[in-house]
């Protein structure tokens, strides 16, 4: 077991455990921590697992496994690796490079899930709903036409 250490430790964790001879990463975490996970196993052929501890969980429910943790252990040893697609994205000249597995934002939806992040804003007050809303309100007065990185 390697617990992370902060954000954007998952994907080195990953990689290393991955150089020591690991067989699956398990990643008990939400779809950040996950994606983090993914990054440091893309290119390998070592199978990726979930156990959906994040706020959202949408990967897992997504991939079927739900939002239960208990439930996704549990079922483990019935599992088979399947592969997915995953994008990548190259931005700021060539300096930035990422995968995703879900979806990748930017611009005002990037701006709200980092106030979403942040400890000390409504997270913890109030929920995600505040994505919804700021997303709902802003789609009536802004119109997307092309979208550079």
């Amino acid at each position: 077991m390697a617990p992370t250490t902060g954000p954007h430790t998952a994907g080195a964790i990953a990689r290393e455990q991955i150089g020591r001879g690991a067989d699956l990463i398990l990643v008990a975490g939400g779809d950040g921590t996950i994606n983090e996970a993914a990054e440091g196993t893309i290119g390998s052929t070592v199978p990726l697992g979930i156990l959906p501890c994040g706020t959202a969980n949408v990967l897992a429910v997504e991939a079927g496994i739900g939002l239960d943790p208990w439930r996704a252990a549990r079922h483990l040893h019935e599992l088979k690796p399947r592969r997915i697609a995953v994008g990548h994205v190259v931005c700021e000249e060539g300096r930035v490079s990422r995968h995703f597995l879900l979806m990748a934002g930017a611009g005002l939806y990037s701006a709200g899930t980092i106030f979403y992040r942040n400890p000390r804003g409504w997270r913890h007050a109030h929920g995600m709903w505040h994505l919804f809303v700021l997303g709902g309100t802003l789609s009536h007065y802004i119109s997307v036409t092309r979208f550079v990185l």
